[in-house]
């Protein structure tokens, strides 16, 4: 098995010997919910990392990400409700072509979570 060299060139992802090209694309920093729609013709690669509550104090704490996909569902989920020490959450997971999605963040008990997102584009 041979694994193709990737090259960031100009914030692009090059394969010098086959394999795939792509992007980041910085989808930004949401409270609640964000919610988008892949309209490429190719699945996108998703992740967020953060989540923790807006309320501050012990809720500080705590973190909740979730991601749904139109037809489908929860896909992926990451969360903890322990008040203890400062923690931050992350998952990532893919989107089909042509679908739409969303990125939760509700810590339990406490306000909306603050989460940054990123997609992974492949040309």
């Amino acid at each position: 098995m041979s694994y193709a060299k990737l090259a960031c060139q100009s914030g692009r992802w090059k394969g010098s010997t086959g394999g795939f090209n792509g992007h980041y694309l910085n989808l930004g920093s949401t409270v609640g919910t964000y919610t988008s729609f892949n309209t490429s013709d190719k699945a996108l690669a998703v992740f967020a990392t953060g989540g923790n509550s807006t309320s501050g104090g012990q809720c500080g704490n705590r973190y909740d990400l979730g991601a749904n996909i139109a037809g489908i569902g929860r896909v992926a989920t990451n969360s903890t409700a322990n008040d203890n020490y400062s923690k931050t959450g992350f998952l990532s997971f893919f989107v089909p072509a042509k679908t739409q999605f969303s990125i939760e963040s509700y810590p339990w008990g406490c306000g909306p979570g603050i989460f940054s997102a990123y997609a992974f584009i492949v040309e």
